[in-house]
This record gives C-alpha cells, sequence and structure tokens, in this order.
C-alpha cells in the first residue's frame, strides 16, 4: 500500500498523521497552522519528504450522512490540494474522531493530530477489509 498521509482539515489548524510504510498503523505527525498559504508548503514537504503514495482527507458529514457547509469547506481544499499534488485523494467519513480524540486526551491539546490518526487508522482498517 505505502505510506497514506491524514489530513483532518480545519479553517485554523490541520491536523496530520502518516501511516507506516505497509500502510497498516496511522501515526499523529503534528499540526499545521493555517496562515497565509503557508499550510499548503507544509503538506508538500511532508508528501514528498515521507515519500506519501497516497492521501486520505476526512470529511465531516452530518449525522445523517449528508454533506454541510463543513463538508463543502472540505471539499474545496480538497481541490485546491489536487491542484498542487500528484498522488491519489481520497475521503474519509470522519464525524466522530475528535470526539473519539478529546475522550482520550482529556482536554490536552493535541486534538487535531490525533484526529487525523484515528481517521486514517479507519480509513487503514477500511481498505485491509474491504481487500
Amino acid at each position: 500500500m505505502g505510506r497514506i498521509l491524514g489530513i483532518d482539515f480545519g479553517k485554523k489548524n490541520v491536523g496530520v498523521a502518516v501511516s507506516d510504510p505497509q500502510g497498516l498503523i496511522a501515526f499523529p505527525r503534528g499540526i499545521i497552522k493555517v496562515q497565509s498559504g503557508q499550510e499548503w508548503k507544509e503538506i508538500e514537504d511532508i508528501i514528498q519528504g515521507e515519500e506519501i503514495e497516497g492521501v486520505v482527507v476526512g470529511l465531516p458529514l452530518r449525522l445523517d450522512g449528508s454533506i454541510g457547509k463543513s463538508a463543502l469547506e472540505v471539499q474545496e481544499f480538497i481541490d485546491h490540494l489536487l491542484s498542487l499534488i500528484h498522488v491519489p485523494v481520497h475521503t474519509f467519513d470522519e464525524r466522530f474522531s475528535s470526539v473519539a480524540c478529546e475522550k482520550v486526551l482529556r482536554g490536552k491539546k493535541r486534538i487535531d493530530d490525533c484526529a487525523a490518526a484515528f481517521m486514517l487508522q479507519g480509513y487503514l482498517d477500511s481498505q485491509r477489509n474491504d481487500g
């Protein structure tokens, strides 16, 4: 499968996680501050530096599974990302990733990259189960 980059998009912070080379385990990679376009360069640097073969962006669907305002904002992020990178980009339902991390971390600040890792792990597991 190769390394996969997981992205939890936010207007202020972008949480990132990276899988191991076999695509089995997701690891939090950090938080990228959204500021005057610099976040795009940081994402590109991770993709090149970590030899990323695919990207998964968390899609915040509504509880009923429909697409709302937040999911549309993520889609705009993905559209711009696709204009910059040359690896496949997928989406994965991330409705409960931040809530799960808040419960585990109990108020600590690194929720965004935890949410990215939680979402990426769900994607990796689903790919193994489908295959």
